[in-house]
C-alpha cells in the first residue's frame, strides 16, 4: 500500500516546485490551461499518460519521478537520465524530419542551382 505522501499529485507538485516553475508557467509549457495543473496537484483528476509524459518534459524530469513508489538507485538513475537523452535525440530527430518533409522542389532546385 502507498504511503498517503506518495501520489502523482504530491509528485508533480514536488517536481513543479524543484524546477521554481508557476501553475501558469508550468500549464503555458505545455500548452494547457493552469486549472489543469491544479486539478492534477489537488487529486481532482488523475493526468493520462501522454499528460505524465508532456510534464516531466516541461519541468525537466524524468517521467519515473512523477510516479508514486518508484525509487531510483545509482545504477537505475544513469540508466534513466540515458533513456531520457536518448528520448531527446529521438524528438530533435522527428522535428528535424517533419523541418525536411516540409521542404519543396523548388526549395531543393532553388538551394543546389549549379
Amino acid at each position: 500500500m502507498r504511503k498517503p505522501a506518495d501520489t502523482v499529485a504530491l509528485r508533480i507538485l514536488h517536481e513543479r516546485k524543484k524546477s521554481k516553475l508557476s501553475q501558469a508557467a508550468l500549464a503555458d509549457r505545455m500548452g494547457i490551461e493552469p486549472s489543469a495543473i491544479s486539478h492534477w496537484e489537488s487529486h481532482r483528476r488523475e493526468p493520462s499518460v501522454t499528460n505524465l509524459l508532456a510534464i516531466a518534459d516541461a519541468i525537466g524530469c524524468s517521467p519515473a519521478a512523477l510516479l508514486p513508489g518508484v525509487f531510483l538507485d545509482g545504477d537505475e538513475v544513469r540508466m534513466a537520465r540515458a533513456l531520457d537523452a536518448a528520448m531527446a535525440e529521438c524528438k530533435a530527430f522527428r522535428e528535424a524530419l517533419e523541418r525536411a518533409s516540409r521542404v519543396t522542389r523548388a526549395d531543393l532546385d532553388a538551394e543546389f542551382t549549379l
